[in-house]
């Protein structure tokens, strides 16, 4: 975070999943510019992210951006908005934006709010990645990741029985180059041929 109000407004308390807790910047007087204030989350590896759900407090953002990061140090702005009215903001990315670190950058304060920014929730949706090699198993991979998340194959052999074990129970949503998906336990993959 770039600042808070008070240690009973930490960063952590806009990722718990408690509606009672909130992050609060620190607060300027009216007179002053709007604040640049951010608040950024470490996912804890990479994720194909599509979607961000922010639950503003009273104090929100009329004009913020989102960014997207692999390191922390370098940023994608993947969703930039000047005329939010706070509320919940629902926003899908129109690309899905692969990274680790989430940023939500806070540029200018509603017009009935004259000191920070603050926020009851910052949520992330997005498929864990999982990369593969030759040889490696599909199966274990979909373990890995706990039955969602999206599976990269690099070129090889790959064993066919576990896809074909899972397929013949769901239903096949899609196909994509080099690409197996795994979601509520639905795989797709790229073609027939190329795990025979």
């Amino acid at each position: 975070i770039s600042s808070r109000e008070s240690v009973y407004y930490p960063g952590n308390q806009a990722v718990d999943f408690n509606f009672d807790t909130r992050w609060s910047s620190a607060g300027v007087p009216p007179a002053d510019p709007d604040p640049q204030e951010y608040i950024y989350v470490d996912l804890g590896a990479v994720y194909d992210i599509d979607q961000v759900i922010i639950r503003w407090e009273a104090a929100y953002a009329s004009e913020y951006n989102i960014q997207v990061s692999d390191n922390g140090i370098d940023w994608t702005t993947a969703y930039s908005i000047s005329t939010s009215d706070g509320g919940d903001d629902y926003i899908k990315f129109d690309l899905v934006v692969g990274g680790r670190y989430v940023r939500l950058n806070c540029m200018t304060r509603g017009p009935d709010f004259t000191w920070g920014y603050s926020l009851w929730e910052l949520e992330v949706i997005g498929l864990e990645r999982f990369y593969l090699r030759d040889g490696d198993s599909i199966q274990s991979a979909i373990t890995a990741i706990g039955g969602a998340g999206i599976i990269y194959l690099g070129s090889g052999n790959y064993d066919v029985d576990p896809i074909i074990t899972i397929e013949n129970d769901v239903d096949i949503i899609g196909l994509d180059n080099s690409t197996v998906y795994v979601k509520a336990n639905i795989v797709v993959t790229e073609s027939a041929s190329r795990l025979n």
